[in-house]
């Protein structure tokens, strides 16, 4: 849902509400938990708008995977759960002139790190399908299941979309 128009996304709820597996299904008292959260943290939620959480047309960094991963590479450098507050704050020194060094490189016409392959790739598909969507080349269905067809690559049995974007379905 982060993913749709903002004023879209009540009508690409219901789309995903008549998704899933039937009642009586071993999967459907778990699917229908995950529907009511999502309705009751994300589309119903007053303290959340939705402006905070939707990343429709951002094509940049849509994740916190880099506080994620500067909190991974400080524990591996500290190696203990709770350091001496001196300890601690050398750490960070240490990170924040590598820092330094690493903005001064840029300044100077230095490369920028590289964008992992899958992560670019992943970013155009969104891109490219964002782009077919806003020219109505393709319908809110077929954008939704693209946008996360790593999740549905194996479940997706829609005609629409594998016909549209000749998605071999195994």
């Amino acid at each position: 849902m982060a993913m749709v128009p903002i004023a879209r996304i009540d009508e690409a709820w219901l789309l995903i509400q008549n998704e899933g597996p039937p009642e009586g299904n071993e999967y459907f008292d778990k699917t229908k938990e995950l529907k009511d959260y999502n309705i009751k943290q994300w589309l119903a939620n007053p303290t959340i708008p939705r402006e905070v959480w939707n990343h429709y047309g951002n094509f940049g960094r849509r994740t916190i995977n880099n506080l994620e991963a500067f909190h991974s590479s400080l524990k591996r450098r500290i190696k203990t759960a709770h350091p001496n507050i001196f300890v601690f704050i050398s750490h960070l020194k240490n990170i924040q002139k590598s820092n330094i060094i690493e903005m001064e490189k840029l300044d100077n016409g230095g490369n920028p790190p590289r964008i992992n392959k899958r992560y670019a790739s992943l970013n155009n598909r969104i891109m490219n399908m964002s782009r077919d969507f806003e020219q109505n080349l393709s319908s809110l269905f077929i954008y939704l299941y693209i946008i996360v067809y790593p999740v549905t690559a194996f479940t997706c049995q829609s005609t629409e979309v594998t016909n549209y974007y000749k998605i071999d379905i195994v």
